[in-house]
């Protein structure tokens, strides 16, 4: 029997289909990729379309050419033929060493809050508040409160650490250098 779905999916990917891989290997999926339209906004969205049966998940991390993005969401299965899923372009790397291993992972940083400067006439002292957003692995796993990273042009510490739906949301702080300072 011929199914019309089926049909125009697989014409749509022979036409138009992209490869995409796993940040972390390069098991090859095919998808369409629909741009959302971001016009003056900071976020680069897009959507993709895959074969039902595809490996892709919420959560993941996404490389394709030079971009990584991070898989936002995956609706529901309404047919057998297709998924889709959300992704965000990445905007920052965390870098952090634990383990004798330094680790960097692509994630999505957002809704800055109280980033300023905090001063006298004396010190200067730069504060903010971020939330980040990444796949939920065996190396976010790792991460701890309190612990430190650098992203952002910044040194940041861990307040809180939320997992849901393959995505960690990484709630952080900015932090000063070790240095001491008294004013006389």
């Amino acid at each position: 029997m011929y199914d019309t779905l089926y049909s125009a999916f697989t014409d749509a990917m022979k036409r138009e289909g992209k490869v995409i891989t796993p940040y972390n290997d390069d098991t090859p999926y095919n998808v369409l990729f629909r741009v959302n339209k971001d016009t003056n906004k900071l976020q680069n969205k897009a959507t993709i379309y895959y074969s039902a049966d595809s490996g892709i998940h919420a959560g993941q991390l996404l490389k394709c050419k030079d971009k990584t993005y991070l898989t936002i969401n995956q609706e529901s299965d309404e047919n057998d033929v297709y998924s889709k899923s959300d992704l965000l372009q990445t905007n920052a790397i965390l870098n952090y060493i634990a383990g004798g291993y330094e680790h960097n992972i692509p994630a999505y940083a957002y809704d800055v809050q109280s980033a300023i400067a905090i001063n006298n006439s004396v010190i200067s002292l730069v504060s903010g508040n971020i939330k980040i957003i990444t796949e939920d692995s065996e190396t976010t796993r790792a991460l701890k409160l309190n612990d430190k990273f650098y992203a952002i042009g910044g040194r940041w510490q861990i307040d809180n650490l939320i997992y849901k739906d393959n995505v960690v949301f990484i709630y952080v702080e900015r932090t000063v250098s070790s240095a001491e300072y008294t004013l006389t």
